[in-house]
């Protein structure tokens, strides 16, 4: 037995005889109960409990690190087992098309730059599937091209209405808020009650990855077309890298604004 393990059973005993002195009404009782508790505290070497203490946070530490670093390795390499495309750096790497951020123990999966989930296994093959498993769900939960281009129409159009500007493009965050509420009009439940219970769950991530399908299935609908600009220098404003969901080694496309325009041909 350690010293931590041995300094534990008086650190339970006390906390017995303390808990038993507190639950009894009766002054005798309560008496013996604090006799007990005061002896075994006497009794503790508190000094030789913290570096105890101190001992085994290091040993955990060290663990934790052993195991993460391993939880990376056998993620990255069931991921090249899988032909999958995978660039590791020194903080980050990147996976198929999603970037996996380090916290601590959990792994934070993002796809252009947002959040998307996150995950504290600890099995690195396990973790794979994870990412694995956020593609098929983005996949599946996407809308369909027409749709998805129709409500992005309105929603520019109605964000260019309320603050109109000189060239048309709107930021993409506002895009979205607008989009949200084209589609919870859209549904007769929403529209009925207005309660928030029947507003569509679209994450943001969600609209950035039909964005990213759209623009990679070619960017126009008919004979209109969705153009974007990245910023200018001078402008502070965030941009998302959408990268390139069927070539995820090519380079993704930069966008800040959007807007709606004609195609001329």
């Amino acid at each position: 037995m350690n010293d931590l393990d041995s300094i534990t059973k008086q650190i339970s005993a006390l906390a017995a005889a303390l808990t038993a002195s507190a639950k009894t009404k009766n002054p005798v009782q309560q008496a013996d109960e604090l006799k007990k508790a005061l002896k075994t505290a006497r009794s503790v070497d508190w000094d030789k409990f913290a570096a105890a203490i101190q001992e085994a946070l290091g040993t955990s530490t060290a663990e934790t690190v052993r195991l993460l670093a391993e939880r990376r390795q056998k993620m990255l390499e069931a991921v090249k087992a899988k032909g999958l495309h995978f660039r590791s750096e020194a903080e980050v790497d990147t996976v198929d098309v999603f970037k996996v951020r380090y916290k601590g123990p959990t792994a934070i999966i993002e796809f252009a730059g947002v959040e998307v989930d996150a995950s504290d296994e600890l099995d690195g093959p396990k973790l794979a599937d994870t990412i694995l498993a956020t593609r098929s769900r983005l996949e599946k939960g996407g809308l369909d091209r027409a749709k998805f281009f129709s409500l992005v129409k309105a929603a520019i159009t109605h964000a260019d209405a309320k603050n109109p500007s000189r060239d048309h493009y709107i930021d993409i965050p506002s895009i979205y808020r607008e989009m949200l509420f084209e589609q919870a009009w859209s549904k007769s439940n929403f529209a009925k009650s207005g309660s928030a219970k029947h507003f569509p769950e679209y994450p943001f991530y969600q609209f950035l990855w039909d964005l990213a399908a759209f623009v990679g299935g070619g960017n126009r609908e008919g004979d209109m077309r969705l153009a974007g600009r990245t910023p200018a220098m001078s402008e502070r404003a965030t941009s998302y890298l959408l990268p390139n969901l069927n070539q995820p080694q090519a380079q993704g496309e930069v966008l800040h604004m959007l807007r709606i325009q004609k195609v001329q041909e």
